[in-house]
């Protein structure tokens, strides 16, 4: 598998009844380098309603994860540079999420957030990574993937991924090295 053994034993657990192996050259994390395998940060915002009302969306996750990109670009620019190439966002990160409207909001949370302090990132970079929904990775990887859940316990209802683990189960697979 291309991912390291922390992130495919989740989906081993999550779907696979515990019958996938793992190649143990991947049997690594880079938990003290700050790129560790599996991470989570609880959001504190809450869902609603984007326009048209069909989809969800949550403001308060998606500026977070705008902060959380800009506050690390430079180190994992470091730790994924390949021969002396500084890699670009789109070449290391793709941010996914389960509801179609939220990826416009965390699109528009990291240009606001990148403007503000200054045009870390250019901004060809920003527009060309993916921040899409989760159908759009299917199939490729990349070295992080940030997932956007969107819904919180506050909501009241079922959350995503427990009526979905196969869903999920794509979005923690598509990580070669930090979800």
């Amino acid at each position: 598998y291309r991912c390291y053994r922390n992130i495919i034993d989740y989906c081993n657990r999550l779907v696979y009844e515990e019958k996938l192996f793992y190649i143990p050259p991947l049997d690594k994390d880079r938990r003290d380098e700050g790129l560790p395998a599996m991470a989570y940060v609880e959001s504190t915002g809450s869902s609603s309603k984007g326009n048209g009302g069909s989809s969800k969306q949550n403001k308060d996750e998606a500026e977070m994860i705008a902060q959380l990109v800009l506050e690390n670009y430079k180190q994992w620019q470091e730790l994924l540079k390949d021969d002396g190439k500084v890699p670009r966002l789109q070449d290391m990160v793709a941010i996914i999420t389960p509801f179609n409207k939220q990826p416009d909001c965390i699109r528009d949370a990291l240009v606001a957030e990148n403007s503000d302090q200054g045009t870390v990132i250019p901004e060809q970079e920003i527009a060309e990574t993916i921040i899409d929904t989760i159908h759009t990775l299917q199939g490729a990887e990349k070295d992080i993937v940030i997932y956007s859940g969107v819904q919180s316990y506050d909501d009241g209802e079922t959350l995503f991924f427990e009526d979905q683990p196969h869903l999920l189960n794509v979005a923690v697979s598509r990580a070669k090295q930090s979800f």
